[in-house]
């Protein structure tokens, strides 16, 4: 039996709701007669959405009143819209569509960050210095919290050595956390300047960019970085002036800072490849609900975060993770895309092993030996 809907209809006491209101996605706004329909759907719980929740744009973030899905069925591939809005429980089912061109947009899978990770040695001929050592450039006397959390995090994932240079003329407050982080060492900033040959990461706790670059303008040119990881909150200056080969790590309103980019303008396929012929030799790590690592000739999307990174610090915990991978000799595009999927599977952890509540960034940083261990089960 089948009925054509009417407004009169009552579908509140249905089990599940298949929706497949408009098939394939959209690229108009709803009419009035459907909204009615989303509007009560939207009030069931047990929704399974056919491809596309209805209301979602092809190929941009949806402005539209749409479906909430509980779950959402797509045909032998994703899409970009399952990514550019919040999916929840996205099944991908083979039906044979076997001639997909292929494109320059690539989802991030666990098998791909397996095949990334370094084999690990019971005993190998290292020290602290060949395990990894990196330079930190975070915090000011209102922000020690940052320089902190980005510390930790990256003794936790793996770095050797790691210097903190905080950006303080409060003796107190640098042996304050002198004192309580005896794994980093940590100096004023003000007092050192030397040549820097190892990765370096500038910026959590707002520590300017620009402070960095005078400070080190006698010694070294600062876009002779080797590798640098740069947090977006710090800068100051165009993204051209930043040394080659940066990785950047943006939130969404501090790209479209960096890319001179409107409020009123949705992310969507165009946007990201018009941000793609900007970025040159750098990475730009878009944080979202989703993650969008993008690079010039691709663009990698990461989807196993869950909302709980929303909280403050987590950014300053994968900074240090970043770098802490760059000063193991992972390559940048490694560095960012196993980065990237172990910090989202350290909070995963702690949401499936802890809590689905209360979460705070140094959580994070406690999960991250453990998120380790999972990425490494070939499973």
């Amino acid at each position: 039996d089948y009925s054509v809907y009417e407004n009169s209809m009552i579908i509140d006491n249905c089990d599940y709701i298949i929706d497949a209101i408009y098939g394939i996605g959209l690229d108009r706004n709803i009419g009035s007669f459907e909204s009615n329909i989303i509007n009560k759907i939207n009030k069931i719980e047990n929704v399974i959405s056919v491809d596309l929740p209805s209301g979602y744009y092809v190929d941009t973030r949806s402005k539209n009143i749409s479906i909430s899905a509980k779950h959402t069925i797509t045909f032998d591939y994703p899409k970009l819209c399952h990514y550019l809005n919040p999916v929840n429980n996205l099944f991908i089912s083979n039906i044979g569509l076997n001639n997909i061109k292929k494109n320059n947009i690539l989802l991030i899978e666990r098998r791909d960050v397996y095949d990334l990770l370094k084999t690990q040695k019971y005993k190998k001929d290292i020290h602290k210095y060949s395990r990894g050592r990196c330079l930190i450039f975070a915090g000011n006397d209102s922000y020690g919290g940052a320089a902190a959390l980005s510390s930790i995090s990256a003794l936790k994932s793996g770095a050797g050595y790691v210097n903190l240079f905080i950006n303080s003329l409060n003796d107190s407050l640098l042996s304050s956390i002198d004192a309580n982080l005896p794994d980093v060492i940590v100096r004023k900033f003000q007092k050192y300047r030397f040549p820097i040959d190892c990765p370096v990461l500038v910026g959590p706790g707002n520590f300017k960019f620009s402070t960095f670059c005078k400070a080190y303008k006698h010694s070294l040119n600062p876009l002779n970085i080797p590798l640098s990881v740069i947090d977006s909150n710090s800068l100051e200056c165009d993204i051209s002036e930043l040394p080659k080969l940066s990785i950047l790590t943006p939130h969404e309103g501090e790209f479209r800072k960096i890319f001179n980019i409107s409020k009123d303008k949705e992310l969507s396929y165009h946007l990201l490849k018009y941000v793609q012929t900007l970025v040159c030799d750098k990475i730009i790590i878009l944080k979202s609900f989703n993650t969008f690592i993008i690079t010039n000739k691709y663009i990698y999307i990461i989807d196993n975060g869950p909302s709980l990174l929303s909280v403050a610090g987590t950014g300053d915990v994968l900074s240090g993770i970043l770098v802490s991978l760059l000063s193991q000799g992972y390559g940048r595009l490694e560095a960012s895309i196993l980065g990237t999927y172990l910090h989202a599977e350290a909070a995963n952890y702690y949401m499936n092993k802890i809590s689905k509540d209360g979460m705070i960034a140094s959580d994070l940083i406690n999960c991250i030996p453990f998120a380790f261990n999972e990425l490494r089960k070939n499973d």
